[in-house]
């Protein structure tokens, strides 16, 4: 909301909305479920993509996504891990320590072909973060790799899906 100052929660919501709509389509997309989270005000950046990121589908339907909550207090990870329940199957990055840069793990890119996970300098941890990514994407078997990219993610506060999701259309490689 506070990148999006002077719109209301609606007008945000059918902003989205509009943008998954096909530009031959001339009605409105109301199907989608926009998943509002609680922002803690000691997250710098609160985008989402340091929060969860989508794993897969069930034979339900229902989306699956891997959430990594321990980087917040118990108070507001409690609350985001109740609303993402209500919409998503929930698994929970497990690692054995807490590390203020484990975030990153989640932001990690995935391609058809690949997934790149981001390695934050600290091997039993990058190693656990690897092992829970070859688990949930068998398909990806052989094809998911790290790179280690520690101060890359403290200078600038993202990681690989932070670095990757501003690549426009007219500057795809041929």
């Amino acid at each position: 909301m506070i990148e999006n100052e002077g719109l209301s929660k609606k007008e945000i919501e059918s902003k989205i909305r509009d943008s998954f709509k096909p530009k031959e389509c001339n009605s409105t997309i109301d199907e989608i479920t926009i998943v509002w989270l609680p922002w803690d005000k000691k997250d710098v950046c609160g985008h989402t993509d340091g929060i969860l990121r989508f794993v897969g589908a069930q034979k339900d339907g229902k989306p699956v996504v891997l959430t990594n909550l321990s980087v917040y207090d118990d108070g507001i990870a409690a609350q985001m891990r109740n609303i993402l329940m209500e919409h998503f199957y929930v698994i929970e990055l497990n690692l054995s320590e807490y590390n203020e840069l484990s975030w990153a793990y989640i932001n990690a890119l995935q391609t058809r072909d690949v997934i790149i996970v981001p390695g934050i300098g600290n091997t039993k941890l990058d190693n656990e973060a690897m092992g829970q990514f070859i688990a949930l994407y068998p398909d990806y078997r052989g094809r998911i790799f790290q790179v280690q990219m520690k101060e890359i993610i403290e200078k600038w506060g993202g990681a690989l899906n932070c670095s990757t999701w501003t690549i426009s259309e007219d500057k795809k490689l041929q």
